[in-house]
């Protein structure tokens, strides 16, 4: 069955934590697929200069599990180095535009890095991975989605999604598409793949005539705010 088990595991990995800002809970299961493709970030303080601020996100990979789990332990560490390029001080003046400006370099940078290593370099490992992460501050929510995961916003009862999928069909992402020498058939890029932005998946970022954020499928993510309150 390729990459898929005759039947799927089930067992979940669930944990769940607080401090005096949030509580949280989450689960994963690996299903049908040979491999557990998925990951995700929990982190009440993104570090000690930045006490109240929190991320969430969740990598869900595809074509293999290599980028979503590196992703998952290596992000953070750009996601910090940005902020405090940024000069994000802990009263959080301009919180908003610094946190979407991280999310940006960082996310590609992290892209940069993986593409780089020896597997994905060797053409050993093709995989990828979307990316959905919300940095949240004690006034707000910084959403950055890459992809087709999503973050929805439960607020008085109403479900505000805080994500919009990034599909090849879609007529923006299918002008970038088409503009780095590829194509949309049967919804996909290529013929292929489903999704138009991800980390990873470095055959669809080869057009030496654009930048890294203008690839057909690139890793450079969509950032929507909302109020924390």
């Amino acid at each position: 069955m390729g990459n898929f088990l005759d039947t799927p595991i089930t067992e979940k990995e669930t944990e769940v934590g607080e401090d005096g800002k949030f509580s949280y809970g989450l689960s994963a299961m690996q299903g049908w697929r040979a491999q557990m493709e998925d990951d995700h970030i929990q982190m009440l303080s993104v570090s000690d200069a930045l006490p109240n601020v929190s991320l969430f996100g969740v990598f869900d990979g595809h074509g293999g599990d290599m980028v979503a789990h590196y992703s998952a332990r290596h992000f953070p560490k750009h996601l910090t180095d940005a902020l405090d390029a940024g000069d994000l001080k802990p009263d959080l003046a301009g919180f908003d535009g610094k946190a979407k400006a991280a999310f940006e370099s960082s996310l590609m940078a992290l892209d940069n890095e993986l593409q780089h290593l020896q597997d994905v370099a060797s053409g050993q490992d093709q995989s990828g991975s979307t990316s959905v992460q919300c940095l949240i501050s004690p006034t707000s929510i910084v959403c950055a989605n890459t992809g087709d995961s999503r973050a929805v916003l439960a607020r008085g009862g109403d479900a505000v999604p805080l994500s919009h999928d990034h599909k090849p069909y879609n007529p923006e992402e299918k002008a970038r598409i088409e503009a780095a020498g590829s194509h949309v058939k049967f919804n996909r890029v290529n013929g292929d793949l489903a999704v138009s932005r991800a980390l990873g998946d470095f055959v669809y970022k080869r057009c030496e005539t654009v930048a890294a954020d203008r690839q057909a499928v690139t890793a450079f993510p969509e950032v929507r705010l909302a109020t924390a309150a």
